[in-house]
């Protein structure tokens, strides 16, 4: 057996005294979909939000500021 192999095995019996099985479930739910896209929309509503924000305060000079927030 080579050294990769004992370690794979080491891993799996490892797994096994904790009561877990080596398996990798490659699916994703409703509630796993629902979570991935909530991630991407919540940065992008809050960006916008703030722009408007910003805008409604600080005026067309607050548009200056984008560029060391794109930097950032």
């Amino acid at each position: 057996m080579s050294t990769e192999e004992q370690a794979l095995h080491a891993d799996a019996q490892d797994l096994a005294r904790f009561g877990y099985k080596q398996e990798l479930r490659r699916m994703l739910g409703v509630y796993s979909s629902f979570a991935i896209a909530f991630s991407y929309i919540s940065p992008s509503t809050g960006i916008f939000t703030l722009f408007i924000l910003g805008i409604g305060l600080a005026g067309p000079s607050f548009f200056w500021s984008w560029p060391i927030v794109v930097v950032g």
